[in-house]
């Protein structure tokens, strides 16, 4: 549920639903043919729906990638792997929650305030959650 203001007794107004994947690629190989760096997909698909009429305001899917090394000791490459993960998790976190920004902030403005969100088209059955639009930018690399 969807609530930025916390108050309670207040019905929640949206449910923010959102499906990740999750993609591991290994690269940077040396010569002995072991792997030393890693990177972290993270695919988000996220709908915002209203909870009175059930209409889905916004939807759509953002990605971030998060390189981490591998390093001799296995212990460590799994804090670095896990590092990684939250670094590319926080990123979507806070692309999901720009797009809702600009979502209400350009919403047209009814009586008492409260934003008039026109429904977002359904995509097609057995289209891809995960597919990014064809006007969508170039993904956002975060970490080292």
């Amino acid at each position: 549920m969807l609530d930025p203001a916390g108050a309670a007794g207040v019905p929640d107004r949206y449910t923010l639903s959102v499906q990740l994947r999750e993609k591991v690629d290994t690269f940077a190989v040396e010569r002995s043919g072991f792997a030393t760096r890693a990177s972290i997909e993270l695919i988000a698909a996220y709908s915002l729906q209203e909870n009175a009429t059930g209409t889905r305001v916004l939807a759509g899917s953002t990605r971030t990638i998060s390189a981490y090394n591998l390093l001799d000791n296995d212990f460590s490459t799994v804090v670095a792997a896990d590092d990684a993960r939250n670094r590319a998790v926080q990123q979507l976190a806070y692309e999901i929650r720009n797009r809702l920004a600009a979502h209400f902030s350009s919403a047209p403005r009814v009586a008492g305030g409260s934003p008039d969100a026109a429904p977002v088209p359904t995509p097609e059955v057995g289209s891809d959650p995960f597919a990014l639009p064809a006007t969508e930018g170039p993904f956002v690399r975060t970490g080292g």
